[in-house]
C-alpha cells in the first residue's frame, strides 16, 4: 500500500503522506440500526427499550440484517471515490455488540464490496480512540460520544447532521436521531469538512496565543504599576 502521493505546486513536486481515514459502519455505511429497530418490532421486541433491543441484536443473524439493511446513501460508491483520490488510507472501524455472527458477516460484506479494505473491530466497551491512533486521523461518525472522544484525542472528527457538517462540540439538543444524515454527500464536501476543521484548529491555536500574550501583558503592566507605587 502506498504511504503517500505526489502533488505539483509552483512547478515543484512534493510528497504528501496519506491521511488515515476511518469510517464507522453501523448508521454510517450500513442502515443496520434503523433496520434492526424495524425487525425487532416485527419480532415482538420493544425497539425503544434498551435491554430488549440489545437482546434482539444478540440474537439476530447479522448476514440477514446486513442484507435487509443495505448501504446508506450509496455509501460504497462514495468510499470508492474517496479511495481513488489516492489521498487517504481508508479503513472501517466498527464496534461489535457481542453477537457471534456479527464480525464474520461484516468482514465478508466488506471483502465483497470493497476488496482489500482493512476492517478493524472492537468490543462494545472499548473506545475507538484507544484502538487506533487518532492523532491527525479522520473519523466519520454518527455517535456523539465517539465524535467527542476522537476530537479530545487530537483527531479530526466529522459528525454528519442533516445538511451540514459539525466540528468540535455541537449542541446536545440538536443531535437527534432524525437529524443525522447517513453519509458524506460528496468528496468536495468531505474535503471542505476536513479543511474547515483544520482552520478551526488553527484559529483556536491563534486565539490561545493571543490570550497568553494578553495575560503576559497584563502581568507586565501590574508589575510596572506595583514597582512605580513602591
Amino acid at each position: 500500500m502506498a504511504v503517500g502521493y505526489i502533488v505539483k505546486k509552483d512547478n515543484r513536486l512534493y510528497f504528501k503522506k496519506k491521511v488515515n481515514l476511518y469510517f464507522d459502519c453501523d448508521g454510517v455505511i450500513l442502515d443496520t440500526i434503523a433496520t434492526a429497530r424495524r425487525l425487532a418490532k416485527e419480532a415482538g421486541y420493544n425497539p425503544n427499550d434498551f435491554d430488549e433491543l440489545h437482546e434482539f441484536f444478540l440474537r439476530v443473524d447479522w448476514t440477514y440484517l446486513i442484507q435487509e439493511a443495505g448501504e446508506l446513501d450509496n455509501s460504497i460508491s462514495k468510499i470508492k471515490a474517496i479511495i481513488n483520490t489516492g489521498k487517504y488510507n481508508v479503513k472501517i472501524l466498527t464496534k461489535l455488540g457481542g453477537n457471534p455472527t456479527e464480525e464474520d458477516a461484516k468482514r465478508i460484506f466488506f471483502a465483497r464490496v470493497l476488496p482489500g479494505i482493512e476492517v478493524i473491530t472492537l468490543k462494545l466497551k472499548e473506545h475507538k480512540d484507544e484502538i487506533v491512533n487518532p492523532v491527525d486521523a479522520i473519523l466519520i461518525e454518527d455517535s456523539l460520544h465517539n465524535f467527542r472522544r476522537w476530537g479530545l484525542a487530537k483527531g479530526i472528527n466529522v459528525l454528519l447532521l442533516k445538511g451540514e457538517y459539525i466540528y468540535d462540540y455541537p449542541d446536545e439538543e440538536r443531535i437527534r436521531e432524525e437529524e443525522r444524515v447517513n453519509f458524506v454527500d460528496d468528496i468536495a464536501k468531505f474535503e471542505q469538512a476536513k479543511n474547515v476543521k483544520m482552520l478551526l484548529e488553527e484559529r483556536g491555536k491563534l486565539l490561545r496565543i493571543q490570550k497568553r500574550e494578553l495575560n503576559t501583558n497584563k502581568k507586565y503592566v501590574k508589575m510596572i504599576t506595583k514597582t512605580r507605587h513602591n
